[in-house]
C-alpha cells in the first residue's frame, strides 16, 4: 500500500523556522571566521555586531520553533533514542548557546545590548575575568555544536539519499518532486 504523497508531516512554519535558523547559524560562524582572520578594529566591531544579532536572532528562533512543536501535530520523523538524543542536544545547543553568549557581553560590560532595538535587562555584572572565563567555554562549546550539526546533516543526507526516508525529505524541501523520488 502506497503512502499518501500530499500529507506533509512537516509544518510549513517548522521548516521555515529550521532553515531561518541554518541561515542564522552559518551567520554566527561565517562572523566569527571573519573577525578571527583580521586585525582591523571595524571589521572586528561589526562582526561582532552580526556575530551577537545572528546568535540573539537563533534564540528567540529556537523558542519559537518549540512552541511551534509543542502545540503543532508532532512530526513523528524521529524516531529511535540516539536520534532522540541528538535532536535534544540540538534543541539545549539551540537555547544554551545564544544565552551563554548574552552572559560573556554583559559580563564585559560596556555597552548595553539590545535585541531588534528592544533593551536586554541587564542580569550579570561586569567582571573581566568572569567574561574570560564564559568567553573561552562559549567558543569551545560553539565547536563542539558546529559538530554535533555535521553530524546532524551528515544523518540528514544519509536519510533521505541512502534510507530514502520520506519523512527527513520533507525537512530538506517542500518540493514534491524530491519526496516522491525518495518515496518510490
Amino acid at each position: 500500500m502506497k503512502k499518501d504523497s500530499n500529507f506533509s508531516h512537516i509544518l510549513p512554519a517548522q521548516r521555515w523556522i529550521h532553515w531561518a535558523t541554518v541561515l542564522m547559524l552559518a551567520t554566527v560562524l561565517l562572523a566569527t571566521l571573519l573577525r578571527e582572520s583580521t586585525e582591523s578594529k571595524t571589521i572586528r566591531t561589526l562582526s561582532l555586531s552580526i556575530h551577537e544579532l545572528a546568535g540573539l536572532s537563533v534564540l528567540l528562533l529556537a523558542i519559537l520553533r518549540i512552541f511551534v512543536v509543542a502545540t503543532g501535530r508532532r512530526s513523528g520523523i524521529v524516531r529511535g533514542v540516539i536520534p532522540r538524543m541528538g535532536h535534544t542536544l540540538i534543541y539545549l545547543f539551540l537555547l544554551y548557546q545564544p544565552m551563554v553568549g548574552l552572559f560573556v557581553a554583559q559580563a564585559i560590560g560596556g555597552k548595553a545590548l539590545t535585541i531588534f532595538s528592544f533593551p536586554v535587562p541587564q542580569i550579570l555584572p561586569a567582571d573581566e575575568d568572569f567574561s574570560t572565563a564564559l568567553l573561552e567555554f562559549h567558543e569551545s562549546m560553539g565547536w563542539a555544536f558546529l559538530a554535533l550539526l555535521i553530524g546532524h546533516v551528515a544523518m540528514a543526507i544519509w536519510h533521505v539519499y541512502v534510507q530514502r526516508d520520506k519523512h527527513a525529505a520533507e525537512m530538506m524541501t517542500a518540493s514534491p518532486k524530491l519526496i516522491n523520488e525518495v518515496e518510490e
